[in-house]
């Protein structure tokens, strides 16, 4: 059976593997993101694990789902039938008119991707929290909470909450673009469990800013 293949446009990258969605993987939990996995050639992919070239874990789709989204594209597009799963990446940026005036409104802020990822976030759901901080960026619960800290330091971001319950809004320093109504921190989460959803429940000191390059504020999409 020949393997996948790719075809590349304009504003997006198709892939195409022949065989469609084996039984146990549903199409609605791919794009829901779990992490769900079954080997179509369960030896072939064990020899691949023992030897280092890839995981046998399910995180490829939700790890593309995340790089998108980080990205500020379009989320996949995943389509299956009975002999073929289709996968469509688009490159069109998901920047809106409030997204560009926000860019306007931070001037020469010197900001890392994660940085404004983490407000971008808070602009348009009206809160951020570690887990969703976590789920987006790749960050582990310390490097997320670095971040965000480092954020409300500079007078971006503003802490409300404690331990797991925290969560962070725009800092009143963007009177323009006030926070919308948000759902609760946990509705953030997507899941995830509120013991890990939030800061650590002591901070011991603070922690260093992001040591990613700084990048100006003032980009264009």
């Amino acid at each position: 059976m020949p393997g996948p293949w790719w075809s590349l446009f304009d504003y997006r990258m198709e892939v195409s593997s022949p065989g469609g969605l084996l039984p146990e993987i549903r199409m609605d939990d791919l794009r829901a993101r779990a992490r769900v996995h079954q080997s179509r050639n369960p030896r072939i992919v064990r020899a691949l694990v023992d030897l280092g070239f890839m995981r046998d874990q399910g995180e490829g789709i939700p790890r593309l789902f995340a790089e998108m989204e980080g990205f500020f594209l379009p989320e996949p597009e995943l389509e299956a039938t009975g002999t073929l799963f289709l996968l469509t990446l688009r490159n069109t940026p998901t920047f809106s008119e409030a997204d560009n005036a926000f860019l306007a409104s931070l001037g020469s802020e010197e900001l890392s991707d994660v940085d404004f990822r983490a407000l971008l976030e808070a602009v348009r759901h009206g809160v951020v929290d570690n887990a969703r901080m976590r789920q987006m960026a790749g960050l582990d619960t310390l490097g997320a909470s670095r971040v965000l800290r480092s954020l409300r330091d500079r007078n971006l971001l503003l802490l409300h909450g404690a331990a797991a319950g925290s969560y962070y809004e725009l800092s009143d320093r963007f009177p323009a673009h006030p926070s919308p109504p948000h759902a609760s921190p946990s509705a953030l989460n997507s899941g995830e469990s509120s013991a890990n959803g939030g800061e650590p429940a002591r901070d011991g000191g603070e922690l260093p800013s992001n040591g990613g390059e700084s990048v100006p504020a003032g980009r264009t999409p």
